[in-house]
């Protein structure tokens, strides 16, 4: 397993997890994470690893929702070239 796939392996886990904390990890202090869709009372940015903490701590905790499995369809690494 490269490190792209265990990254996202880690993410698929605090997703089933629902964790908060094991998400945010994955994040820089001051990354950006942006969704291209919205959810009712969910804003489609944060700024910064505490924001994205928060925001699906917040979120999470106010689901029933149970997260069984995420998987992967494509996985694609890009360079910033």
């Amino acid at each position: 397993m490269n490190a792209l796939e265990a990254m996202v392996s880690n993410y698929h886990d605090a997703m089933r997890r629902k964790s908060a904390d094991a998400l945010a990890a994955l994040y820089a202090e001051d990354a950006i994470h942006e969704i291209p869709f919205t959810v009712p009372g969910f804003p489609p940015r944060f700024e910064g690893r505490e924001a994205v903490r928060a925001a699906y701590a917040a979120m999470w905790d106010a689901s029933p929702v149970v997260i069984d499995d995420v998987e992967t369809t494509a996985l694609h690494q890009t360079s910033e070239d």
